[in-house]
Order: C-alpha cells, then structure tokens, then sequence
C-alpha cells in the first residue's frame, strides 16, 4: 500500500516496476477527499455524513472529479435534497463544494504544517478492509485493466477491498461533463507517470 503523494503516480510505478498482481498494489487514492466531500455535502444539507453517499474520483490532487451525478443521501438523490436545504444551494454551489474538496489539504498545511491525522484514519480503514477481508468499498487508487480500459495510469475509483487486494471496480454514474473531467484527469496523471519514467531513464 503507497500512501506517498504523487501517490497515482508512484501506484502505477509501483505495478509496473514491482513483483506484486496489478489488483495487490493500492494507493491511499481519493479515500481522504471522498469523506471530505462527505462532510461539505452534509453540511450543506444539514444531515450527518454517515448517511451521504458520495465519491471523488480520478487523481488525488487538483484534477480529481467529486460526483455529484451519483451523489445520495439516504437513498435520495442529491438533487432532491436541494429544495430542502434552505437556501444552502446556491446557483455555484457545486463549483464552491469541489473547491473547497480541492483546497482543503492546502488549508490544513497552511494551518498545521501537514495532513498526518487524516491520512493516517484512511490508511487504517484501508488495511482494515484488506486485514478483515471486509469487501469495503473504498475509492483506492490502483492501475487495473477492466472496465474502464486501460488508461494508462493508476487512478481512484469506488473499488471492492477484501484480503486479494482490490476484488474490482464498480462502475459508477458519471454526467458527460463529469466523464470528460475523469478523462482529463487520467490524461494528467498519465502524462504526469510518463514524464517521472523520462526522469527515471536519463538518471
């Protein structure tokens, strides 16, 4: 398990370069954005983050892609919720969420100097699901070839963890705007390996 940023880029590395089947080689991926992007969305509908069902998708960093497309609320769609929340969802309101998903880490190192805490809680659910084979889904970066093709590169999407690694990958609702930015990103992240493998080669 990497849990070390660029941490896409050094999982796909890992899988090309490593002894290990491409389904036992897990980044830390999008795990921490996902409860972040939990937590703004049940903040903005006045309801706990336990019973919002919501991912982050793509690269751990600036290019990755929060899903409101797929997004629930105790079996609601988001979208449903928004009549309700008094005012919370305003005509940019996606736009202001993903922004603040996007620079939260920087908040925190700005704040404290480092995001130890919260990606020491997602390391832990992540071996717990391996350790316990509890076939959890989490969004865990990994660089397979299934049904989103091969795009080059490892990337977060919800995926099933038990003790194999990642059992698979579920294919998750995506709006053609979400569908292009998720192929942005895997396209950032691929060029992004490819340039460090460039690096590799001429030192």
């Amino acid at each position: 398990m990497n849990v070390t940023n660029p941490v896409d880029v050094l999982t796909t590395l890992a899988v090309r370069h490593g002894q290990f089947p491409p389904q036992r080689v897990i980044g830390s991926g999008t795990v921490l954005d996902t409860a972040r992007f939990r937590y703004l969305l049940s903040r903005r509908c006045g309801i706990s983050a336990t019973s919002v069902h919501a991912y982050v998708v793509g690269e751990h960093g600036d290019s990755e892609v929060p899903l409101f497309t797929s997004a629930s609320i105790a079996g609601s769609p988001l979208g449903l919720m928004c009549s309700h929340c008094a005012g919370a969802c305003t005509e940019n309101w996606q736009e202001e969420v993903t922004a603040e998903v996007r620079r939260a880490a920087y908040e925190i190192i700005n704040r404290k100097g480092a995001t130890y805490y919260g990606i020491g809680l997602s390391s832990a659910h992540i071996l717990q699901s391996i350790l316990l084979d509890e076939q959890r889904v989490l969004t865990v970066s990994g660089h397979l070839n299934d049904q989103y093709g091969d795009l080059g590169t490892a990337l977060s999407v919800p995926s099933v963890l038990g003790k194999e690694g990642i059992n698979r990958r579920l294919q998750v609702s995506m709006s053609p705007f979400e569908q292009g930015m998720f192929l942005k990103s895997a396209a950032a992240l691929k060029e992004a390996v490819e340039k460090t493998m460039e690096k590799t080669d001429h030192s």
